[in-house]
């Protein structure tokens, strides 16, 4: 039983350095957002900077939890909670609204190289569902990362009440999918 208690403040050890060492990073998402205002694409642009910056605020909220729970301040803590994911929810929505442009700027690349009707030249492309993931493996681990992504703050935020069986399995695909994309670049959509 002590070794129990024992790993659980171990736990809370590492959950408190991982939080220290992030302390900056609402921050950097921020000045991250000022710097994809100069991108050419208006939807890239858009869909990045807006991402960015609700991360910047789920972040900022995150961190006053945080302070609340070491016992610098007072908060409500509910309320900041609410705030966390309500912005963790605008962040991966925009997201996903710029991986559906990416997916409809592939529909079109296809449709003008192949110079058929839209129907004739997407049946082929999207028959095959792994070789589409292969020919398009950034676009593929974005889109299935922010798909998950999407239900566990939308759950959060009470929209819509998912099992905790159900929201541990999506955090485990979109935290490999994450892992994917820091591992190997060729996954990673860019701008990021």
């Amino acid at each position: 039983m002590e070794s129990i208690y024992k790993l659980r403040d171990l736990e809370r050890y590492f959950i408190s350095c991982r939080r220290l060492l992030n302390f900056g990073r609402c921050t950097d998402q921020f000045y991250s957002a000022v710097r994809s205002l100069q991108l050419y694409d208006p939807v890239i642009r858009t869909t990045l900077s807006t991402s960015k910056l609700s991360l910047s605020f789920q972040m900022f909220a995150d961190h006053v939890l945080w302070l609340h729970q070491m016992g610098l301040m007072r908060v409500d803590k509910q309320r900041w909670i609410g705030r966390a994911n309500k912005f963790w929810l605008y962040s991966v929505a925009a997201n996903l609204l710029r991986d559906f442009y990416e997916l409809i700027c592939v529909i079109q690349r296809v449709r003008t190289r192949e110079k058929d009707n839209l129907d004739g030249g997407m049946k082929f492309h999207f028959r095959t569902p792994l070789k589409w993931i292969r020919k398009h493996p950034k676009l593929s681990c974005d889109l299935a990362k922010n798909m998950c992504d999407f239900w566990i703050p939308y759950s959060a935020v009470n929209k819509i009440n998912l099992h905790p069986i159900v929201i541990s399995l999506l955090g485990i695909i979109s935290t490999s999918m994450g892992m994917l994309q820091i591992y190997d670049k060729d996954y990673r959509l860019l701008p990021s």
